[in-house]
């Protein structure tokens, strides 16, 4: 995952469920500190990453799903 994204480490570990999110067919994770007990590095971090081809067919979606 944090190969595929740029990610750190803490971004990924605080997702939600609500934070993978798709528009106009293309998945993203939505980088905030909206959330409970979220936080960013910095105001830069927050951001729109787009989840890679290579996560979508290994699954990450279904994955991510039975969390």
């Amino acid at each position: 995952m944090l190969a595929h994204s740029g990610c750190r480490a803490t971004e990924i570990t605080q997702l939600l469920r609500s934070d993978v999110r798709q528009e106009a067919g293309i998945w993203y994770l939505n980088i905030s500190d909206k959330g409970e007990g979220q936080r960013l590095k910095n105001k830069a971090s927050k951001r729109l990453v787009p989840v890679h081809s290579n996560l979508l067919k290994a699954g990450f979606l279904d994955w991510f799903a039975q969390g």
